[in-house]
């Protein structure tokens, strides 16, 4: 059995290149956390160092039920483990792909207003604090499910979702933001405009959040992004366009 000082390393969660999550149980108590174990000699140096840093920042100013609860950052020798609340059902991503496998259809109407309200709660929370997230996307929302029945089940409509990944938000202090970063399929014109030209942005505010929302919204009720491209530069020209289709099963409300 594995521990880090007073927590036990119970199963691995998932793993990346050079980390991997846990779940974790306080010792002698019943508290259960996920422990994201990163390899000291990767995540000392920048990039990844300052993604940590600012994440474990922006996680210890925010307290909303729809973000994800920071508990502790801890570092042996070789690791830094970044201790936050464990949530029980993977990623909305995750999900909607379950959801499509089973029901042959990507999430209906009412589900995608369950989850977008929560989404938008968070999404509010923060900016009201003049913090942008700048990596919205189904990848970074993970979902918390009451039971392991309405986990198997699938039964979103009673689950509560949890915003993660801070290392790309930042807090703006009167000023406007201009570094550009994110995932493409789902960022702001403005900031994709400036990874597929090299062409300098004129700065942006929290509305780059919105533009990624509705691209969730889209991708949760339709099941795929609303823009795609061969390449950054044909992504871009797509998203300038308005080049996506709604369909028309969609309602008139939700279009």
């Amino acid at each position: 059995m594995k521990k880090i000082d007073d927590l036990i390393l119970l199963k691995s969660l998932g793993k990346g290149n050079f980390s991997e999550v846990f779940l974790t149980q306080k010792e002698n108590t019943n508290l259960m956390y996920a422990t994201k174990i990163m390899v000291r000699s990767v995540y000392d140096k920048p990039p990844l160092w300052n993604r940590l840093i600012n994440e474990v920042q922006i996680l210890k100013m925010v307290n909303h039920p729809n973000i994800m609860k920071f508990v502790e950052l801890k570092k042996s020798q070789k690791n830094w483990y970044l201790v936050t609340e464990y949530v029980n059902g993977c990623s909305l991503l995750s999900n909607l792909k379950k959801y499509m496998q089973m029901y042959h259809r990507a999430f209906p109407e009412d589900i995608v207003q369950h989850l977008m309200r929560q989404i938008l709660s968070a999404l509010s929370y923060l900016h009201l604090n003049k913090i942008i997230h700048r990596d919205l996307k189904l990848d970074n929302i993970l979902v918390s499910y009451p039971t392991e029945y309405d986990k198997q089940s699938l039964n979103l409509k009673k689950c509560q979702i949890k915003l993660i990944d801070f290392g790309f938000a930042t807090k703006l202090n009167g000023t406007l933001a201009y570094t550009a970063l994110g995932t493409p399929f789902n960022m702001d014109p403005v900031i994709l405009e400036q990874i597929s030209t090299g062409k300098p942005n004129g700065g942006y505010n929290e509305k780059v959040d919105i533009w990624s929302l509705g691209t969730l919204c889209y991708q949760m009720v339709v099941g795929h992004s609303p823009f795609n491209g061969s390449s950054m530069k044909d992504l871009f020209q797509r998203v300038k366009k308005g080049d996506y289709i709604l369909p028309n099963t969609l309602s008139e409300e939700i279009s």
